[in-house]
């Protein structure tokens, strides 16, 4: 498996029940409410660890201000 980087995020729609995840290079992930919910937490969790900064998710992304 190859890894490659984005900087585009996927498309996300909400669809009978569950998460419809629309990604590049043609992926097209399905997850239910619950397993997108945890998904969200840990995609914020790793990007804010990322960034090497302290944030507050209630308040944006980080500043470099």
């Amino acid at each position: 498996m190859t890894s490659r980087t984005h900087d585009a995020a996927p498309q996300v729609t909400p669809s009978g029940g569950v998460v419809l995840l629309d990604g590049p290079d043609g992926i097209a992930l399905t997850f239910t409410v619950d397993a997108a919910l945890e998904l969200s937490d840990r995609l914020l969790d790793g990007a804010i660890e990322a960034t090497g900064k302290h944030v507050d998710p209630r308040l944006g992304p980080p500043s470099d201000h």
